[in-house]
């Protein structure tokens, strides 16, 4: 009895799992309506692409690396360029219906410019 519930509950998980379609996302490094980069989200077919944020000067240009999941809801990546001095940004993208875009900090020459890496959660 304990051998065929656990059955069922192992094929319902794996319905469960297969139903829930995968969403990705990533960035460009150029285009989108400003030319200067995009944050996207696309399904794991290939279907419902669709573009969460056009960068342009203030909020950074060239993103680069990969994106940070933090938190399960919090989205963080890094532009090479743009920004208040123009030397690259950490910037935050809610990924809520609104597409919420926060400019988290802007290199300069003291602190570092134009970062060439991804960003790394080093505590949660």
């Amino acid at each position: 009895m304990q051998k065929n519930l656990l059955l069922i509950v192992l094929l319902i998980v794996a319905i469960a799992t297969k139903a829930q379609p995968v969403v990705l996302g990533g960035i460009t490094s150029a285009g989108g309506t400003n030319g200067m980069g995009t944050a996207f989200q696309i399904k794991g077919d290939g279907t419902s692409f669709h573009s969460r944020l056009s960068f342009g000067a203030s909020s950074g240009t060239n993103p680069i690396g990969d994106l940070t999941l933090v938190s399960q809801s919090v989205i963080y990546g890094m532009t090479k360029d743009g920004g208040s001095y123009n030397l690259g940004t950490i910037f935050i993208l809610d990924p809520t219906p609104n597409d919420s875009y926060f400019d988290v900090f802007d290199f300069n020459d003291t602190l570092g410019a134009h970062p060439g890496a991804n960003l790394t959660e080093l505590s949660g």
